[in-house]
């Protein structure tokens, strides 16, 4: 799969590549459109790559370690070995699965979010009122992709890698009153 963004000036523009996407057979989960910020809003702020790799790594560092600690356990709790031996054997083990399934979390994130730099990029492009629009087509289709997205009177059309995602708003939510 690649993945495309593009640029617009405006809303209609925009609308209009995506319904021409949606029509060529690109599916709604593969398309993201993101709309320009208010001037009095909140900056966009897009997920950055580092972020996701050091949160997935550190979650499946601990998954890993618990994978691998636990039946290991049970087995140092059946062998008959000096207790210092086991205590060593049992403090060593989890740093392997912890560091095997860091690895495998680093991995696996390694498609989510964008570089800082190009993620930077596109929130400039919407904190100036520009619309963003991403889509993840098959590589047959990527040409055909790009066509309907300059035809479209995209400003720009690039290739990127990661995902073009939004991060979650830190802002306390409104309590409603009844």
């Amino acid at each position: 799969m690649s993945k495309l963004v593009a640029v617009f000036n405006d809303r209609r523009t925009a609308m209009i590549a995506y319904e021409l996407l949606t029509w060529k057979g690109c599916e709604d989960g593969h398309l993201a459109l993101l709309e320009p910020s208010d001037d009095d809003g909140p900056r966009p702020a897009l997920r950055h790559r580092g972020e996701a790799m050091a949160r997935e790594a550190v979650r499946w560092g601990i998954l890993g370690a618990l994978i691998v600690e636990v039946p290991f356990v049970v087995l140092l709790t059946v062998l008959t070995l000096d207790v210092n031996i086991r205590v060593f054997m049992a403090a060593t083990v989890w740093k392997i699965g912890a560091a095997f399934g860091a690895w495998l979390g680093s991995m696996a994130a390694q498609e989510t979010g964008l570089d800082a730099e190009v993620a930077e990029y596109y929130e400039d492009h919407l904190r100036d009122g520009r619309w963003v629009l991403c889509v993840n087509v098959p590589r047959k289709m990527k040409p055909r992709a790009r066509g309907v997205m300059i035809e479209s009177d995209a400003i720009e059309v690039r290739d990127v890698v990661g995902s073009l995602e939004i991060k979650p708003s830190k802002a306390p939510r409104a309590i409603p009153r009844y």
